[in-house]
């Protein structure tokens, strides 16, 4: 055994002192043996050596383009089902591919070779998501947040937004604000150079608004996504005009007045033209209001016909009497008139049968009552009376 690794020693000592000649020419070969390939051969120069190095890539911009649009389809799908929380985290992958697919596109080989230190997208990116995190931790959940609590945060952060300022003045609120307003100068330069970068801030902002957790900025930090989204991609309406509305709910009417107005200049909107109304007459500007009112075309007519109501027409008894048919032949009604003169010159209270009464006549409808049973004068019951009465009415009809 020791024999063995004597022999792999004394083999890698002889490597080490391989000659680089042998080397470049290797490279050659792979250069010669690869050159077939599709895929483009990316090269950089080591400033140090002057050798150039080569090697093949195993992914492209396009590639990642596209996996970052699957994570935003699927980011969609759970913010419709409300699963925040995984949504959220499939933005921030979305986010990720566009980032990577940035610096795989725009790589700059001048830049790298005369040694220029650059901060490439997915750098800003990482530098972005720990401002949001560090930003967190001026809400007072920690404590108090005075100018000494908030400079000891700051030094223990890592990121070097409040490095060499004063924090004396600083209220939590205000740092907070650095620390986002830092984080959108780094995702507008993502989202200047890939929309998909900037539709994953846009669906990210909506996440936080529907989580909406003070303690974690959600209101804040959506406002600082989608005025990142709209400063990449300024020809994006719908961006300027969601911006634009969430300024309006906040208070900060002076902005959201310039991003309703730059959103209708590029496209005009029902909802937009009525939250920038209300910006302007909530600044004063009643002339303004007045002038983008009267440019508004005339609303359509409406091409939904009303409902036919049938026409409801009140009767009297006597009108209803004379526009109703009879229900029983003319012999019927004699008799049935007979039996009630009967039952009236005998003064007992006798119930008619609605069915056969004659409704042309309403006088002959009188009001009984069915458990009357008093005798009549002949030592008859009204019970008798009006089994008469009704057996008569069978043989008629």
């Amino acid at each position: 055994m020791a024999f063995e690794r004597l022999e792999l020693r004394a083999a890698d000592s002889t490597a080490d002192r391989r000659h680089a000649g042998t080397l470049q020419q290797c490279s050659a070969e792979s250069m010669s043996s690869s050159s077939g390939l599709d895929g483009g051969i990316t090269s950089i120069s080591v400033p140090e050596s002057g050798a150039q190095v080569r090697w093949l890539r195993s992914s492209g911009s396009a590639d990642r383009s596209r996996r970052a649009r699957a994570f935003i389809d699927r980011a969609s799908i759970e913010y419709g089902t409300g699963a925040w929380l995984s949504a959220e985290a499939t933005v921030w992958d979305a986010l990720r591919c566009s980032a990577e697919g940035i610096d795989l596109r725009d790589r700059e080989v001048a830049k790298v070779q005369l040694g220029i230190k650059r901060r490439t997208a997915t750098g800003r990116l990482q530098f972005a998501r720990t401002a949001i995190r560090e930003a967190r931790d001026f809400t007072g959940v920690f404590g108090p947040t005075d100018g000494g609590a908030i400079s000891r945060m700051a030094i223990s952060h890592s990121t070097d937004v409040l490095d060499f300022l004063p924090c004396d003045e600083l209220s939590g609120t205000d740092a907070a604000d650095r620390y986002l307003d830092s984080a959108r100068v780094a995702l507008a330069e993502i989202a200047s150079q890939s929309v998909e970068a900037a539709q994953a801030m846009d669906l990210l902002a909506a996440i936080y608004l529907k989580q909406n957790n003070a303690a974690k900025l959600h209101n804040a930090t959506a406002l600082c996504l989608r005025r990142a989204a709209l400063q990449g991609q300024p020809e994006n309406a719908s961006l300027a005009s969601r911006l634009g509305m969430q300024l309006l709910d906040v208070g900060l009417l002076e902005e959201a007045r310039w991003a309703l107005k730059h959103s209708l200049s590029m496209e005009k909107d029902q909802a937009t033209t009525q939250a920038y109304l209300a910006v302007l007459y909530q600044t004063g500007r009643k002339t303004e209001a007045q002038q983008v009112l009267a440019s508004l075309p005339p609303a359509p007519a409406s091409v939904i016909k009303p409902a036919n109501v049938p026409e409801i027409t009140e009767l009297s008894p006597q009108e209803f009497v004379a526009i109703s048919k009879p229900v029983m032949p003319a012999s019927a009604r004699v008799n049935v008139d007979t039996n009630f003169n009967r039952a009236s010159q005998n003064h007992l209270p006798v119930k008619p049968n609605p069915d056969v009464v004659r409704r042309s006549d309403p006088g002959a409808l009188r009001t009984i009552r069915q458990d009357s049973v008093e005798p009549g004068p002949k030592g008859e019951t009204n019970a008798n009376i009006f089994k008469r009465f009704a057996e008569s009415v069978k043989k008629l009809w």
